[in-house]
């Protein structure tokens, strides 16, 4: 999305690698989405991660995984106190090379992302319109033949 800008996380224990992305437009630098890789790939970690998100914060909401388990996903949605719809996805990949191999979870804060696209959204559509509405002059060919195809 041109409107999110990312940025990587310092090394941590436990973790491979993690993108933290903030907003530009509705809320300049507010957090929009976490994104963080375990560095320990086994199904046997996930499956223990998994029960220990699900004591914490109960049954997920969606199973966003392949039906052959090849990338195994659970979705749970909250509502915040400012009743922004939060998502967090947990993910196990063994063998799909278009997502992240091994473990992973994701944070997204959905409605500040889908405000912050909106805006970004709507300050092109006032740039391009001050463009459309700009008096263009129109220029002079001056040259014929195959000059006025050449760059200049």
């Amino acid at each position: 999305m041109e409107n999110i800008e990312e940025v990587e996380i310092k090394p941590i224990e436990g973790l491979k690698s993690g993108l933290i992305a903030y907003a530009t437009c509705a809320a300049p630098g507010q957090i929009v989405r976490i994104k963080l890789k375990y560095q320990d790939p086994s199904k046997k970690f996930y499956e223990e991660l998994l029960k220990q998100i699900k004591k914490k914060f109960g049954e997920p909401d969606e199973y966003e995984g392949d039906p052959f388990h090849i990338v195994v996903s659970w979705k749970w949605s909250f509502v915040n106190k400012k009743n922004e719809r939060i998502t967090m996805t947990l993910q196990h990949n063994t063998m799909d090379e278009e997502e992240k191999l091994g473990n992973a979870v994701k944070m997204t804060d959905t409605t500040l992302m889908e405000e912050d696209l909106k805006c970004y959204k709507l300050k092109q559509l006032d740039h391009r319109e001050r463009l459309r509405q700009r008096k263009w002059e129109a220029v002079d060919p001056g040259d014929t033949g195959w000059e006025r195809y050449l760059p200049r």
